[in-house]
C-alpha cells in the first residue's frame, strides 16, 4: 500500500459553492488560527454535506482534484482506492480556506474509503498564501522543508511503503518542487489534468548529485537543516559557491537553505 503526500487546493470549494462566493472569498483573508469563525463553520458544514451527497463512484472520484488524482492512480493499478491508500498527508496553504478544504478532504477520505483519522495528516505551510506577496517565498521554502521531513521520515524506514507525491491540487507554482522532491527521493509524482481526466505520471529519475561536491557540502547542509546558525561559507566550499546558490543563500548575515536546498538537505541527511 502507498503513502500519498498531496498539495491541497480549493477545487472542492469551487465545485460546492461555485466561483466567487463571498463566504469562500472571506476565508481567504482570515488566518488559519480562526477555525471557529462562523463563516468557517458554515463553509465546512456545507462541504461535508456536499461530500456525503456524492453516492456513486464517479461522483466521489470527481469531488475534488486531489481525490481525482488518488482514484485515477488506483484505477491504473486495477485496484480500489481503499486497497491502495495506507496514509495521506495533506499540505495546505496558510489561510483559513486552505485549512477548511484540507479538513473537508480528511472527512471525504473517512467517508469514502474508511481511512482512520490518524492515517490522515494535516500540515499548515506557513507563509504559503498567493495573496500575500511578502510571504510567498518563505512559504515555498516551508513547503520544501515539510516535504523533506515527511519524505525522510517515510523513506528511511527499512520496511518503507512506496511514497507517491500527488501534485494535482494547490498552487501550480508548487509543481516544480514536488517534481524535484520526487527526483531526489526516488518517488513517483502524479498529476491529473482534471478537464481531460488524464493521469500524468513522472517515475523516479536516475539522476544524482556530484558525489565529491556533495561530500563537502553535507556538514553545512546538516547544520542548516537542523536550524543551526551558519554565518559564512566553509573554506572547503569557497571555490564552489557559484555552483551552490541554488541550494544555499546568504541572507542578512546568515546562510539559509533555499526551497531546493531544503529538499537536497532532507534527502542527504544520513
Amino acid at each position: 500500500m502507498q503513502i500519498f503526500i498531496c498539495t491541497v487546493g480549493t477545487s472542492l470549494s469551487s465545485k460546492c459553492f461555485g466561483e466567487g462566493d463571498k463566504r469562500v472569498t472571506e476565508l481567504e483573508t482570515l488566518p488559519v488560527t480562526a477555525p471557529d469563525h462562523p463563516t468557517a463553520k458554515y463553509v465546512l458544514g456545507k462541504l461535508q454535506r456536499y461530500i456525503a451527497d456524492q453516492r456513486n463512484y464517479s461522483d466521489q472520484r470527481d469531488t475534488a482534484a486531489e481525490l481525482t488524482g488518488l482514484y485515477r492512480y488506483a484505477e491504473r493499478l486495477g485496484l480500489t482506492l481503499d486497497q491502495v491508500v495506507e496514509q495521506v498527508e495533506l499540505l495546505h496553504s496558510d489561510n483559513l480556506l486552505g485549512l477548511i478544504c484540507a479538513q473537508a478532504l480528511q472527512y471525504a477520505l473517512q467517508q469514502y474509503i474508511g481511512l482512520d483519522p490518524d492515517k490522515i495528516g494535516l500540515h499548515r505551510i506557513k507563509g504559503l498564501d498567493a495573496k500575500r506577496e511578502a510571504t510567498i517565498e518563505n512559504g515555498i521554502a516551508n513547503l520544501s522543508h515539510t516535504l523533506a521531513q515527511l519524505l525522510h521520515k517515510y523513506k528511511s524506514k527499512a520496511d518503507a511503503n512506496e511514497v507517491v507525491l500527488n501534485a494535482t491540487g494547490g498552487y501550480k507554482i508548487l509543481m516544480p518542487y514536488m517534481t524535484l522532491a520526487g527526483t531526489l527521493f526516488k518517488c513517483e509524482v502524479i498529476y491529473v489534468f482534471v478537464e481531460a481526466r488524464a493521469l500524468l505520471e513522472l517515475p523516479p529519475l536516475p539522476f544524482d548529485f556530484d558525489v565529491k561536491l556533495l561530500s563537502n557540502l553535507k556538514p553545512v547542509l546538516k547544520l542548516l537543516y537542523n536550524d543551526q546558525s551558519v554565518t559564512k561559507w566553509p573554506s572547503e566550499l569557497a571555490e564552489s559557491v557559484s555552483q551552490l546558490t541554488a541550494l544555499i543563500q546568504l541572507h542578512e548575515g546568515q546562510l539559509r537553505l533555499t526551497p531546493v536546498g531544503w529538499l537536497v538537505a532532507g534527502r542527504y541527511q544520513d
